[in-house]
Order: C-alpha cells, then sequence, then structure tokens
C-alpha cells in the first residue's frame, strides 16, 4: 500500500467522526501551548486576537490555530538543520554540475570521455541528495500520520462524551440567545 493510499484511507476513515464532533480541544496539548507561546514570543498583537477569537468562537479558533500549526510547522522545517544542509548539500552539487557541463561542452572530444565520467559522478550524488530529501519528507510524513491515528482512536475513545459535549455547547449557545 502506497503512502498516499494510507493517507487517503485514514482522512477517509476520520470522516465521519468530524461530522459528528467537534474537533477534540486542541490548546490543551504541548504542541498548540508550544505554537500559542512562539505566537505570543514574535506577535504578541496577534496572540491576543487569538486568545480573544478562543472566548467569542472555539470553532474559529481551532481553525486558527491549525493554520498557525501549519505555518509553525513548515517553518520548523525550514529550521531544520539536517534538511538545510541537505538543501545546501544539492544546490552546490547542481553548481558544480553547471561548471562541469560548461567543462564538458567547451573540451575537445579526446577530454569528453573523462569529463563525462565525472558528470556521471555529480549525477549520482545530485540523485543521492534528493533522494535523501525525498525520505525526510516521507518520514514526516509517516509521523504526521502516526499523530492523526492517535487522535482517531482517541476521538473513537471518547466519541458518545464528545457528541454529548457538542450539543451541550450548541443547546447552550442557542438558550443563551433568548
Amino acid at each position: 500500500m502506497t503512502i498516499n493510499k494510507i493517507i487517503l484511507t485514514a482522512f477517509l476513515t476520520a470522516i465521519p467522526s468530524l461530522a459528528v464532533a467537534e474537533p477534540p480541544n486542541r490548546e490543551g496539548k504541548p504542541e498548540v501551548r508550544q505554537a500559542l507561546e512562539k505566537v505570543r514570543a514574535k506577535h504578541p498583537d496577534k496572540y491576543e486576537k487569538l486568545m480573544q477569537l478562543r472566548k467569542e468562537d472555539p470553532g474559529a479558533f481551532r481553525h486558527a490555530m491549525r493554520r498557525v500549526m501549519t505555518h509553525l510547522g513548515e517553518a520548523s522545517e525550514k529550521d531544520n538543520p539536517r534538511i538545510r544542509a541537505e538543501k545546501e548539500k544539492m544546490r552546490e552539487l547542481r553548481g558544480d554540475f553547471k561548471s562541469a557541463l560548461d567543462e564538458y561542452n567547451a573540451a575537445d572530444k579526446g577530454e569528453q570521455p573523462k569529463l563525462r565520467t565525472e558528470l556521471i559522478g555529480l549525477a549520482e550524488e545530485i540523485f543521492d541528495a534528493k533522494q535523501s530529501h525525498r525520505q525526510m519528507r516521507v518520514d514526516k510524513m509517516r509521523e504526521q500520520l502516526g499523530k492523526l491515528e492517535t487522535e482517531i482512536a482517541e476521538r473513537a475513545e471518547q466519541r458518545g462524551e464528545l457528541i454529548e459535549q457538542f450539543v451541550d455547547d450548541k443547546t447552550k449557545a442557542s438558550l443563551q440567545g433568548l
């Protein structure tokens, strides 16, 4: 089974439970608390808006936090020294390959076989670096898939409570408007 099929299966499995009850209250989770702390440190005004949104519209707050978490996830990938090193290595290799290709094109027919061997070596290194980068991306996807599967299992265990809480929240909201 390919990773795409696994992710799609996990997503489709989650859809019925998402339609029935509200997502779990994630602001209690450590990664959400850390994200809020980062927002507070870098953007105090946005943090205040998030806190106000949390009080006024919890659903909109959860949606905003998903966007924040996604943004921070992408930022953390850029901050990952291993990924940065791989990308830098690929940049250098592509530059070396371009220089070697220019030499190959400028060389006479007698020197080209030797330079071609050098080009093949550089192409192999570029290929290996790209494969390594792809593997890192797959590993990150697997980690995210594991988190999603854990969340699905936790919500399945709490199904009744989540449905009751959802209905309570909605009925209280309609009573408050009277």
